[in-house]
Order: C-alpha cells, then sequence, then structure tokens
C-alpha cells in the first residue's frame, strides 16, 4: 500500500510593472474607442516689443492656436475557456477530498485567474509601449512569429533625439547628460529634475572613468583641506 501526500503546491506570479506607465496621463478607465485625439498648444518664449508710437496700432496675439493628432490605439482580444467538466477535475494545488464543493470552486478560481491573468498581460503590453515611447518616440508590438503587428509613429522631432557614445566605452556621460538637460530646456521650457537608468546604463554610467573622475574632482574641491595660513 502506498500512500500519497501532497505537502505543498508553489505557483510564481509575475508582479505587474508600472513605473514607466507613470509617467503618462492614464485613469484605467475602460473606453469602447478605437480612435483618439490629443490637442496640443505650445507657448513658446516670446517677448514683448515695443511700438513706435500709440498711433501705430497694437500687436494682436493668438490665444486660441492649436494641433490636434489623431491616433488608433492597439486592441486587444484575449479569450478564456472554462468549461464544467474541466471544473470538475482537480485544479493546480487542491485536495479533492477536502473540497465540499469542488465544481463551483473551481469556477470561481478559474475565473479570477483568468482575470488576472489577460490583466497582467495587458499591463505588460502598455508598459512595453510606455518604455518605446519615452526612448524612441514610436511603438513597434510584434506577435509570436515576431511580425509587427502594431506601429505607431508620434513624429518625435529629430532634435529631441540625444546621441552620444557607449558609455561602457569612450563615452562620456557627464557631457551627455548635461547635453541632454539644456536641449530639454531649450525646447521644451522644462527644467529636467530626474534621470532614469536602467541597470545596463547604471553599470556603464558608474564605472566609466570619465564619471569617476568627475565625483573625485567635486569630493576634493567641497572636502580638500585649506591651505596653510588661510
Amino acid at each position: 500500500l502506498i500512500i500519497r501526500k501532497s505537502l505543498e503546491a508553489f505557483e510564481e506570479n509575475r508582479e505587474q510593472p508600472g513605473f514607466l506607465m507613470s509617467f503618462f496621463n492614464f485613469d484605467g478607465r475602460l473606453t469602447a474607442a478605437q480612435n483618439f485625439e490629443v490637442e496640443i498648444r505650445r507657448e513658446d518664449r516670446e517677448v514683448a516689443i515695443p511700438v513706435p508710437s500709440v498711433a501705430s496700432g497694437s500687436r494682436r496675439n493668438q490665444l486660441n492656436a492649436f494641433t490636434s493628432k489623431d491616433f488608433s490605439a492597439p486592441i486587444y482580444m484575449e479569450e478564456l475557456s472554462a468549461t464544467a467538466d474541466e471544473a470538475a477535475k482537480r485544479q493546480f494545488g487542491q485536495n479533492p477530498y477536502d473540497e465540499t464543493d469542488m465544481v463551483v470552486a473551481n469556477g470561481m478560481k478559474t475565473l479570477r485567474k483568468g482575470v488576472n491573468l489577460v490583466t497582467s498581460k495587458i499591463v505588460r503590453s502598455m508598459e512595453l509601449q510606455a518604455s518605446q515611447i519615452l526612448s524612441g518616440g514610436a511603438i513597434s508590438l510584434v506577435d509570436a512569429s515576431g511580425a509587427v503587428s502594431f506601429a505607431l509613429d508620434y513624429g518625435q522631432r529629430a532634435s529631441h533625439r540625444i546621441t552620444g557614445g557607449a558609455w561602457s566605452g569612450a563615452g562620456n556621460p557627464i557631457t551627455d547628460l548635461t547635453n541632454g538637460c539644456r536641449l530639454v530646456k531649450a525646447d521644451c521650457g522644462k527644467r529636467v529634475r530626474r534621470a532614469i537608468l536602467g541597470s545596463t546604463a547604471l553599470a556603464s554610467f558608474t564605472f566609466n572613468t570619465n564619471v569617476q573622475t568627475y565625483i573625485n574632482s567635486q569630493l576634493w574641491n567641497k572636502f580638500r583641506p585649506a591651505a596653510p595660513g588661510s
């Protein structure tokens, strides 16, 4: 006689990412719309110019000038199937002898698991879109075969793209970040207050000799001993 007992069931679940999505205005509400419109109005750093005289007339200002951007969003159609026959079978991590109403319990567990699975997949796709927009200004989603199933180019200005040498080589992160901050201030009128680095970029930044030299010089200027007699 062989007696078998299930000790434990281990299930690994992946957390839903959302860090990059937090940089976008997303209210989380569902919508049946397929096409969307974004209205943009930019204010230039204009300076008021004096007129020759009161009789020359005033300078007109436009208050309602804006542009509209139309685009289509990706469409998700995820399908789940659950039958009464499947609900009557033992599920993952379940002891059928301890369940008083196994069919109903399995049906509810399957429903919750399916909703969580589909939700996680869509949220990860949204996080992927956010990463592509922030890095290149365009979205390119591929299917299991590698073919592009959805593409959208937001028309990022060429002047908004910052190029520099590889930080793992002879590139200078200090120069690249400084130029990037100046470019954002000139193009958008906003000051950069935070830089986000991935794990690879952070490692290259940390071990870059230009960064180490810069940090050492700043520490030396701050903590160097005073000259004798000063």
